[in-house]
């Protein structure tokens, strides 16, 4: 720093600590706030600042500087001499020696740059797991994507401050009161008369509540712990067609109650069944509120893909690619450089989680499903640790401390099970659990689900007495 600056700073930090009187130095936390604010005013005042420049190069050095400098002085000459081609040229010759001198000697400080700070990340990973993640995330490339427009209620929107606006006033009309010529009005009357009678019984007039004003915080407070009414995702489940239509209207009912609308245009019916069906082919028909339901054969439902010929294939070569996505997402931040250990964890925590969302109910899996999950994890290993791609895949798997897929979904079917068999008896989820196993136990008949496939894993490694222990007692390790 430059030492008239420092002078600067040590007059105004000496005028700023002179004008302190004897009584303000009873206190140590007062004299501390004092010297500490003094200090900043000063440096304010008197230090320089300059803005964030991203494209400075943290391993620049004089000897790159020189190197730098040098090229572009041989430029200029080249350029002067009519930018000729080819190294008969001595202007063309000097410049490229100079370009190739500056890359090397750039080179190095740059590598070791990198070193630097991918070994950073690779102490962070072992050691705080927050400082880990912000390491990484400031690896990752920045994007400013910018939408130029917007269709709202028909109309479209292509100015940045119309396009916000066009957001405020879609999420203010979200959370508005909304009247319709199907709404209940009824239904409506009967829940203001309820809080007329509720504000007469507890609010004299021209008084507040009982135990005085109550405030926004309170309010705030209390609307956290509230469970949110409505779902994104309804799902109707239905053994014919006249009950997922009895289903439909009863959702409509509510709706109407309530005073919100279901959008028959995102909303699809599937038919299962593995073989043909006439339902599929026109003849019957669904809706909600008058408005035709479309059927399909194929839905994402909560990221799942499913399929009504319960075809798994699709489901597990998307999971696959967006697997696969995910891992050349890490690598764009540079996994390459770090510790295969590392990448490793960061494979198991991003990678794995990816491709096997929603796994615990996976069932009917082929040969080549399994394929799929296995020939993903073989060419990710092998590229972490910068194998040829011919070494063996179990060998590659076991270096880097992982089961293979297959095993790792039956792993998490198995966690899945134990969370089933611990839960609340007067849950739903348990009571039609509970009603499928002693389906299968019982009636004896070849079904396909959850439940078979759970049998079949624990028979595979010899568990079953575990089930069987909570079939007749009901008691499950925990």
């Amino acid at each position: 720093m430059d030492e008239k600056v420092l002078e600067r700073y040590r007059r105004s930090l000496d005028e700023q600590l002179g004008s302190v009187t004897s009584d303000q130095l009873s206190n140590v936390n007062d004299l501390n706030n004092i010297i500490v604010n003094a200090a900043l005013q000063a440096s304010r005042a008197c230090v320089p600042l300059s803005s964030y420049n991203p494209h400075t190069k943290p391993y620049w050095n004089k000897d790159v500087k020189q190197a730098h400098s040098n090229e572009r002085k041989m430029r200029n000459i080249w350029l002067l001499d009519g930018k000729p081609r080819g190294f008969q040229h001595v202007s063309y010759a000097n410049y490229k020696a100079a370009k190739d001198g500056f890359r090397r000697v750039q080179k190095a400080p740059s590598e070791k740059h990198l070193e630097e700070t991918y070994s950073d990340i690779d102490r962070a990973a072992g050691l705080d797991i927050r400082l880990f993640w912000k390491l990484i995330n400031a690896k990752r490339k920045k994007t400013n994507k910018v939408y130029p427009e917007i269709i709202v209620n028909g109309e479209m929107f292509t100015n940045p401050g119309e396009v916000a606006g066009a957001f405020s006033l879609y999420f203010e009309q979200v959370y508005e009161r909304s009247d319709g010529q199907n709404f209940d009005g009824d239904f409506e009357q009967l829940v203001e008369n309820a809080v007329d009678k509720l504000r007469k019984e507890t609010i004299k007039e021209d008084e507040l509540l009982p135990g005085g004003l109550i405030l926004a915080s309170e309010v705030a407070t209390q609307i956290k712990t509230l469970k949110r009414p409505f779902a994104d995702d309804i799902t109707c489940l239905s053994i014919s067609p006249k009950g997922l239509q009895s289903m439909l209207d009863a959702c409509y009912h509510y709706a109407c109650q309530w005073r919100f609308k279901f959008n028959p245009n995102k909303s699809v019916v599937m038919i299962f069944n593995k073989r043909h069906n006439s339902y599929q082919h026109g003849e019957a028909k669904f809706s909600i509120g008058g408005n035709e339901i479309n059927s399909v054969n194929q839905t994402d439902h909560l990221c799942i893909k499913l399929d009504s010929k319960f075809q798994s294939i699709e489901r597990t070569l998307d999971r696959c690619k967006r697997g696969r996505n995910s891992f050349f997402a890490l690598n764009g931040i540079g996994t390459s450089k770090l510790n295969p250990v590392t990448t490793i964890n960061l494979y198991k925590k991003i990678v794995i989680s990816t491709v096997l969302y929603g796994c615990d109910v996976w069932y009917n899996l082929k040969t080549a499903d399994y394929n799929a999950l296995n020939k993903l994890q073989h060419f990710i290993v092998k590229y972490i640790q910068r194998l040829n791609p011919r070494t063996r895949s179990d060998i590659a798997e076991s270096l880097c401390g992982l089961y293979p897929l297959t095993a790792e979904v039956q792993k998490r079917k198995l966690l899945f099970l134990g969370k089933l068999c611990s839960m609340n008896n007067i849950c739903l989820t348990k009571q039609i659990f509970k009603r499928r196993l002693f389906e299968h136990f019982l009636c004896q008949k070849s079904s396909t689900g959850f439940i078979p496939e759970i049998c079949d894993i624990l028979h595979q490694y010899q568990l079953q007495h575990y089930l069987q222990n909570y079939i007749n007692y009901g008691q499950f390790p925990t």
